[in-house]
C-alpha cells in the first residue's frame, strides 16, 4: 500500500526533522532558548539577530535547527515563503557569511538599542491544496509541489 495514502506529505519532512533533533541532542535547550528570544523579540520590534542577540555564545547548529523548524511550519502552514525568508534572516544570516542588513536594508539593530525598531511583516496566509508534495530542497528546506 503506498504510504502517500495514508500520511499527510509533511509526514515525511517532520520525520527527518525530528531525526535532526536527535542526532544533536545537546542544542535543544540552545534552539529553546533562541526561539524564545525571537517570541520575545517580535512583539517588541526589536531587529537583532540571533548573532547579535547572544554574541560569542551563539550555536550555529541550534541556530539552523531553529531554521528548519521555522522552514517546516511556514510550509506546512501554507504561510508565504518570505516568513521562513525572515525567520533565516534572523537566525542564520549572519552565522553563515551573508550580510548584516535587515529585510527593510537598513543596518540591522541591536537588542541594547530599544529605540531602534522595525516593522513586523504582515501575517497573511495562502492556501496550500492538501494533494500538495512536500519535499527538501537542497539547503534542507521544506517546498511544496504540486503532483499535476
Amino acid at each position: 500500500m503506498d504510504n502517500s495514502v495514508i500520511h499527510p506529505p509533511y509526514v515525511d519532512f517532520a520525520v527527518e526533522l525530528i531525526n535532526r533533533f536527535l542526532v544533536r541532542p545537546a542544542e535543544i535547550a540552545e534552539v529553546l532558548r533562541y526561539a524564545e528570544y525571537l517570541a520575545v523579540s517580535e512583539p517588541n520590534r526589536i531587529d537583532a539577530t540571533v548573532a547579535d542577540a547572544f554574541g560569542k555564545q551563539v550555536r550555529p547548529v541550534a541556530a539552523k535547527l531553529l531554521a528548519d523548524v521555522c522552514g517546516y511550519l511556514v510550509t506546512t502552514a501554507g504561510l508565504r515563503p518570505d516568513f521562513r525568508a525572515a525567520a533565516r534572516h534572523r537566525l542564520v544570516i549572519d552565522l553563515t557569511g551573508g550580510n548584516t542588513t535587515n529585510l527593510n536594508g537598513q543596518a540591522a539593530t541591536s537588542p541594547a538599542n530599544p529605540a531602534a525598531k522595525r516593522e513586523s511583516p504582515a501575517d497573511q496566509r495562502h492556501d496550500t491544496p492538501p494533494n500538495h508534495q512536500m519535499t527538501l530542497d537542497e539547503q534542507g528546506e521544506a517546498t511544496t509541489t504540486d503532483p499535476d
